[in-house]
């Protein structure tokens, strides 16, 4: 954020209401991933035993490209 609207929030008033916003985001969130979670079956699956995230993928047909994290190139395969 510029210092130039940061100064304009605090002038206006409504700094208070962007960090009220800000602490009612994260529960949202929260909530919003558990019923995911739940309505993929990923919580029924998770409440067994620990599974590993190369099953989990498996189980819920992942592609390969989309488990790696963000930023990790794929591994080379070097001649032979």
């Amino acid at each position: 954020m510029k210092l130039a609207t940061a100064a304009g929030l605090l002038r206006s008033g409504q700094a208070g209401v962007l960090l009220s916003l800000q602490r009612l985001l994260k529960p949202y969130y929260r909530v919003c991933f558990l019923g995911a979670a739940a309505g993929s079956g990923l919580l029924r699956r998770l409440a067994g035993d620990p599974v590993s995230l190369d099953r989990l993928a498996t189980d819920f047909a992942v592609a390969p490209e989309a488990r790696r994290p963000r930023g990790v190139a794929r591994p080379r395969r070097g001649p032979g």
